[in-house]
């Protein structure tokens, strides 16, 4: 099974693809992507462009994980430019496959590769064989493995 992992956002895309058999995962690839400067909606729709060429780049894949974006919930502003940007990801995404699964932020937090994990980066070298670009990369990473998971718990196969 192949999985395409994202930490989205209107400022940085953090992705990961990981090749799963049995219980071993292996990391294929991964990265960052920041949109050009511009009005917050110009950068969501680059972010949705950037799933599309992640895969075409790397698909088909089996499902895509996204970790759902969360914030300062409070403000109507933050709030709605949040949902826009994982509206625009699960949608690309459901274009190309029926499995989208989206991951609390809560959960990736907790996870040892979540960018919030002490030594977090030291770990996702340990793992990858390369330095994260980013603490989003180490995200997505992180949101494959929580994703994985929960696929597993509920039953499913690679």
């Amino acid at each position: 099974m192949k999985l395409l992992s994202l930490d989205p956002s209107t400022t940085v895309l953090g992705w990961a693809v990981v090749e799963v058999e049995g219980f071993r995962i292996e990391h294929v690839g991964g990265g960052t992507f920041t949109p050009k400067r511009g009005e917050w909606w110009e950068r969501i729709r680059q972010v949705e462009e950037r799933v599309e060429v992640l895969w075409c780049d790397h698909g088909p894949v089996d499902a895509v994980a996204y970790e759902v974006p969360t914030g300062n919930r409070r403000n109507m502003k933050t709030n709605r430019r949040l949902g826009a940007v994982e509206y625009a990801v699960v949608t690309a995404a459901a274009y190309y496959t029926d499995k989208v699964i989206g991951v609390p932020a809560s959960s990736v937090v907790n996870h040892d590769l979540g960018k919030q994990s002490p030594g977090h980066a030291r770990k996702f070298a340990a793992l990858v064989g390369r330095e994260p670009t980013s603490d989003d990369e180490c995200d997505a990473l992180a949101c494959a493995f929580v994703a994985m998971d929960k696929f597993w718990s509920e039953g499913g196969s690679t």
